[in-house]
């Protein structure tokens, strides 16, 4: 290029002597003809600046195309569970589920992973299964059930971890035999990982299958607290189109301690209820406790 430049400013310049030579008349071109040279000049200054510029890369520059080369490698990362062997995907989350959120999942086909609006598979028409040994009826028919991952590791598949769990357009069904089995497994510590329920219902029925009530659900979540050691169950829906709230906590200490509020406000109704029940406490625990203190108290001795 600087070449290029250097050829045609010699050849304006002899085209420009040779004008100059052979006019020599009353016309006065030469003001003209050194107009026309500086114009060249100045372009010609411009066109090599130019050129000498073009390999600088400003530092606004580099930082753009360090972004986008580390969104790539990202979005790249975050891909990665696509590759992995589906059968598996199917029962380490079934195995995952049923040992960290007491879940158990059931007829998993249709499965997918996607990365927005975070990673996470999606699993349609599925159902849960009561956790019950002894009865394997199912007590939930889920249209789209979302596990979202944790980032940390996608390169061992091995490392896996599941974040929280969302429930969308489900239909749960109990039965009245169902509520001593539930109001047991909220006394046992839920996950510290959430679960979400939205757009779903829950149909009470008897033990004949008729159904007594149905509970529209907007939006619910359970999980375990770990600041305050508790477990957190929230409802917001309606029955028979009233709208209501319900927040249960439970504490499971050496006490248990239950404490729910239900508001409904178009009723101007807030029912608010506390029990606590002691545990028994088995005799190995004891003599064990015993054995502890009296080993304590020789040893301050």
């Amino acid at each position: 290029m600087k070449q290029f430049v250097k050829n045609f400013n010699n050849l304006v310049k002899k085209t420009i002597f040779k004008v100059e030579n052979k006019t020599n008349n009353k016309l006065k071109i030469s003001s003209f003809n050194k107009t026309f040279n500086n114009l060249v000049k100045k372009t010609i200054f411009k066109v090599e600046n130019k050129t000498n510029n073009k390999l600088k890369i400003s530092s606004f520059n580099k930082t753009l195309i360090t972004f986008i080369g580390l969104l790539f490698l990202y979005v790249f990362y975050l891909l990665i569970p696509t590759i992995y062997d589906k059968d598996w995907v199917k029962d380490n989350i079934q195995t995952k589920l049923l040992r960290e959120f007491k879940l158990n999942l059931n007829f998993i086909e249709d499965i997918s992973y996607r990365i927005l609006p975070a990673p996470h598979f999606l699993i349609k028409d599925s159902n849960l299964r009561s956790n019950n040994p002894s009865s394997e009826k199912s007590i939930a028919e889920i249209r789209d059930l979302k596990i979202f991952l944790s980032q940390l590791n996608f390169f061992n598949k091995e490392k896996m971890v599941i974040k929280k769990v969302i429930i969308n357009n489900a239909n749960f069904s109990l039965l009245q035999n169902d509520l001593k089995e539930l109001n047991n497994s909220t006394n046992r510590k839920f996950s510290n990982k959430e679960i979400k329920v939205n757009k779903s219902n829950l149909f009470f029925k008897d033990n004949l299958g008729e159904i007594i009530s149905i509970i529209k659900v907007d939006k619910a979540n359970l999980f375990f607290d770990d600041k305050k050691l508790e477990n957190q169950f929230n409802l917001k829906g309606n029955i028979f189109a009233i709208p209501f709230t319900f927040e249960l906590k439970i504490k499971n200490d050496l006490t248990i301690v239950k404490n729910f509020l239900f508001k409904a406000k178009s009723l101007r109704l807030d029912i608010f209820n506390s029990s606590i029940k002691k545990k028994i406490i088995p005799l190995l625990e004891i003599v064990l406790f015993i054995f502890y203190v009296l080993k304590l108290i020789q040893s301050t001795n």
